[in-house]
């Protein structure tokens, strides 16, 4: 998953990740913009992205407790 603005989301939603590419590396957002970098979006590449959010969640939101 990549954040999209809605209206480009919706305009989107049914494409390869080939045409996508192109949509994502235009995109606004630096996260989205990364996505485009992948050569496939495969299982593999979504869980390596997943590892790397996570560790990004942790370091912007760390446990107060």
């Amino acid at each position: 998953m990549a954040l999209l603005k809605a209206r480009i989301n919706v305009a989107t939603a049914n494409k390869g990740f080939t045409e996508k590419k192109k949509i994502y590396l235009n995109s606004e957002f630096i996260l989205t913009k990364e996505v485009a970098k992948a050569p496939t979006w495969s299982p593999t590449e979504i869980d390596l992205r997943q590892k790397e959010l996570a560790k990004m969640a942790v370091a912007t939101w760390p446990n107060k407790i």
